[in-house]
């Protein structure tokens, strides 16, 4: 929720890039969203929708979004080795404000150092297209030995869908054959990160976008 603090925050942010409307839009903004977080999270659109608040305001809140999120990848480099929860700060800088559902690999060398972090495309896991064909092709021209695959569910919650369980199986399935470890399937919410490769999750009854029973991978791998 945002508190006074938050708020005074939040209008000392808008202030940098539209001074005269700093205050009004804090208000407005506060009333419409639950988080800080949440608000950073949202479309353009969305922020528009919000009554009151400046066009100007939800660009320059936009920006804010990309700025944070290179601020946490540029401090990761290409050729080192990291512990999985800096990787896990990696992955949830590579998602940071995105307000479409995005698919990126992460690949490794046979030493576990990072080769890159590539783009494998948008939308559902399913519908992205990037199983098998593209994965395969991105994971041999990089010459990965392990990988990571990692996907949004933006202003979502981290429950893995039909298509994040389906896609893992497949993924899985290909990775194996091509001989590369397939270490993790992350889904990002925000700052919330699970994995459905290795997790277990109890999903919600009756509910058409996600699995009703649990499900366990409960495969052990390195990370």
């Amino acid at each position: 929720m945002f508190n006074k603090d938050c708020r005074e925050y939040l209008a000392r942010l808008i202030s940098f890039g539209n001074p005269r409307a700093a205050e009004e839009d804090a208000d407005a903004l506060a009333k419409k969203f639950d988080d800080l977080n949440y608000l950073l999270h949202v479309d353009e659109f969305a922020l528009s929708r919000a009554d009151e608040v400046d066009k100007n305001t939800s660009s320059y809140i936009r920006l804010v979004s990309a700025l944070c999120s290179r601020r946490i990848t540029d401090k990761f480099k290409n050729g080192k080795k990291y512990s999985q929860n800096e990787i896990k700060e990696y992955i949830i800088g590579l998602f940071f404000g995105l307000t479409v559902e995005t698919v990126y690999i992460i690949l490794f060398d046979e030493n576990g150092k990072l080769i890159s972090a590539e783009h494998l495309g948008d939308g559902t896991v399913n519908a992205s297209g990037f199983l098998p064909r593209k994965l395969l092709e991105v994971v041999l021209r990089k010459g990965a030995k392990s990988v990571i695959i990692a996907h949004n569910h933006p202003c979502g919650r981290t429950v893995p869908s039909r298509n994040d369980i389906i896609a893992t199986t497949i993924a899985e399935n290909v990775l194996a054959d091509a001989n590369v470890e397939f270490l993790h399937h992350y889904i990002v919410a925000g700052f919330d990160i699970d994995d459905c490769l290795n997790d277990t999750f109890e999903t919600i009854a009756g509910e058409d976008d996600y699995l009703n029973v649990s499900v366990n991978r409960g495969k052990k791998r390195k990370s």
